[in-house]
């Protein structure tokens, strides 16, 4: 709690936009947040998205003072979270826990993407895995599976 307190007081006085506040806050959780997902050799099993599909995610976040839109037609944005359904149940059956992994501009907005479909996986950015943390990329999404 403290250490959200902080990052709060840090940053409140640069940005009103809750969803940048909460990315500040995960970025100083990290290592709590990462330990969540790791497995009992301190590995973490991942998703990660193709840097094509990143750039198209990202070309349809709009960011105003009122937050993050996502103006993504929803056909591709369908299809985006059914390659990612397919990569991370890949993950599952083999009994590990998946997670996805992308970059901070995106991940809030994949984030929301997925949860209807997906709410338990998780969806760390790249600066939310601290260094000690062995992490294994299993699967790729890219722009066509």
């Amino acid at each position: 709690m403290e250490t959200i307190l902080e990052t709060l007081a840090d940053f409140a006085s640069r940005t009103k936009d809750l969803d940048v506040l909460t990315e500040y806050v995960r970025n100083a959780l990290a290592r709590s947040i990462c330990k969540q997902y790791v497995d009992d050799r301190d590995k973490l099993w991942c998703v990660t998205l193709d840097p094509a599909l990143e750039d198209l995610i990202n070309g349809h976040i709009e960011r105003s003072e009122r937050g993050i839109t996502n103006t993504m037609p929803p056909k591709v944005a369908q299809q985006i979270v059914q390659q990612v359904a397919a990569r991370s149940g890949e993950l599952t059956q083999s009994g590990k826990h998946a997670v996805i992994l992308c970059s901070p501009q995106i991940r809030q907005t994949l984030r929301r993407m997925i949860e209807p479909s997906l709410p338990h996986t998780a969806v760390l950015a790249y600066n939310e895995i601290v260094p000690e943390t062995a992490v294994e990329a299993v699967a790729l999404v890219g722009m066509n599976g």
